[in-house]
């Protein structure tokens, strides 16, 4: 019996290790990977003209705001031609240029797409003829680093949710029904909310680089590029997540003294970051925005909750009063985070039907392979919660598999957060 348990132990070992290679496998960061997509540029990119054209124009999938210099043109000398203000017309960028020189011009672009992912790229044309020190330069798009920074950032924010609001909310749903909130875990699971607070200060620090990394033609930080993006949609988004932060911070501090009031007004907090993630996501651009911001919310909630949940389980396992009443706790949390999973997958297909992911962009598109990735994955900590209720004396290796392949699922939802639905 024990041989067989090991065995079984070591193939669970391996599908966890299944669900990182897929993880790890370099995801193709090209023109399908942005937010905002450029539709047609006039002119167009590759066309050669018989006369320098006194008009830029860009045409988007949907609106944009200008960051910084949104549009550069240079010269075939490599000089960058001065340029008149940008404006935009709807979908339509456009720039007045003045041009007099034959040969190849180099146009790059950066944008913000309504859900405050960055777009950026660039393309040649020519004026007469090719040459110049653009003659052998091809269209370009948003930089490898960019988009690993962005996955980066979101990974970071989710970790940091599920530490600072799924540990409070074990402690209010599990542990004070229980009568078990002592002194010692109080303090314990108020010291991986703090965690938590530290990883989402992170991840608005790796998300502001990100986005500038991802906008300057060069794939390097540029403070002018910062400064705009600190004026658009995303700065927006990106004050209230750290002032949900810093708010999280003070909460805290209170909680040493009432825990359950401020735990309550946390938990609020969490569900209004949750609903704030959802304008920073596809949501925004969905077929039903409300429904969308509402699924979104319960959806990140939800995985904060079995996360944190879990995490708070398994730091607090040896505690006295814990080992006394282990039970009670293992069947309490049980019924949450069997809320958690249905509510997991409810969000989950009312996410995919509002973002209108079709079955034949499934396995067309990376967004799709990600997005079964992910779906699949779900089945991996369900079939560890079943083997631990069959192995009572080993719920806890069971659970850091678990653990191992819930972290997998969150890098799996980082990286669909990152891409944009097939259209």
């Amino acid at each position: 019996m024990l041989k067989g348990r090991e065995a079984l132990y070591k193939c669970s070992i391996v599908l966890v290790l299944l669900l990182s290679s897929i993880l790890a496998f370099p995801l193709p960061v090209q023109a399908s990977t942005l937010h905002a997509l450029l539709l047609r540029s006039d002119p167009q990119a590759g066309s050669t003209l018989s006369q320098p054209p006194k008009v830029v124009r860009l045409w988007f999938t949907e609106p944009v705001e200008l960051v910084g210099k949104p549009i550069r043109v240079y010269a075939p000398s490599g000089a960058e031609l001065a340029i008149g203000a940008a404006s935009v017309h709807g979908l339509e960028v456009s720039i007045p240029l003045l041009a007099q020189q034959k040969g190849t011009y180099l146009i790059t672009w950066q944008v913000v797409s309504d859900d405050t992912h960055p777009a950026s790229g660039s393309f040649v044309f020519h004026v007469s003829y090719v040459a110049g020190v653009w003659a052998s330069t091809t269209s370009g798009n948003t930089s490898q680093t960019g988009f690993w920074l962005q996955l980066l950032a979101h990974l970071l924010h989710y970790l940091g949710f599920a530490l600072g609001f799924g540990s409070l909310a074990f402690l209010l749903l599990v542990l004070r029904p229980l009568t078990l909130v002592s002194e010692t875990i109080r303090d314990r699971i108020l010291k991986l909310s703090n965690y938590g607070l530290l990883l989402l200060i992170m991840a608005e620090g790796v998300s502001l680089i990100a986005q500038v990394v991802s906008l300057h033609p060069g794939g390097a930080f540029d403070s002018s590029i910062a400064e705009g993006l600190l004026l658009s949609s995303f700065g927006r988004v990106w004050a209230l997540r750290l002032a949900a932060a810093l708010l999280l911070w003070i909460l805290l501090g209170i909680a040493r003294q009432d825990y359950f009031k401020s735990g309550i007004a946390m938990l609020i907090l969490g569900g209004a970051l949750g609903l704030l993630d959802g304008t920073a996501s596809h949501a925004i651009n969905s077929l039903l925005a409300w429904l969308a911001l509402l699924a979104n919310m319960l959806h990140v909630t939800a995985m904060g909750v079995w996360l944190g949940g879990l995490l708070s389980l398994l730091t607090l396992w040896r505690e006295k009063e814990i080992q006394i009443q282990r039970r009670a706790v293992i069947l309490s949390f049980g019924g949450l985070a069997a809320i958690a999973v249905i509510e997991l997958v409810l969000t989950g297909i009312v996410m995919a039907w509002l973002y209108e992911v079709r079955p034949t962009n499934i396995f067309s598109s990376v967004y799709g392979l990600v997005l079964t990735a992910k779906a699949a994955s779900l089945f991996i900590p369900l079939l560890f919660v079943a083997i631990s209720r069959k192995n009572q004396h080993a719920h806890k290796r069971w659970w850091w598999l678990e653990l191992l392949a819930l972290l997998g699922i969150l890098s799996l939802a980082a990286t669909l957060v990152t891409l944009p639905p097939p259209s």
